[in-house]
């Protein structure tokens, strides 16, 4: 039942908090690095090398691996069971 009465919004205290953690939209940052290789007349061919934390085709940055930490211990990623 509703008494319909005007409710006294100054008194309003908080009663739960919720928060949704995100990160930002953001463009990924790709840096390709390319080996050149030149014949020279003697037949003999020089190859250039890539920078030393360049070891895999493909490969995370520090930040991707970062987050790739953080989000399996962090709570916004586990399943919320139903309170006891």
């Amino acid at each position: 039942m509703h008494c319909h009465s005007a409710l006294p919004l100054e008194q309003a205290e908080v009663a739960e908090r919720r928060q949704i953690i995100d990160v930002p939209a953001t463009v990924f940052d790709v840096i390709e690095h390319r080996t050149l290789a030149v014949t020279c007349r003697c037949g003999q061919t020089h190859v250039s090398s890539f920078p030393c934390d360049a070891t895999e085709l493909v490969q995370y940055g520090p930040n991707v691996r970062a987050l790739g930490v953080h989000l399996p211990r962090a709570k916004c990623c586990h399943t919320h069971a139903p309170p006891n």
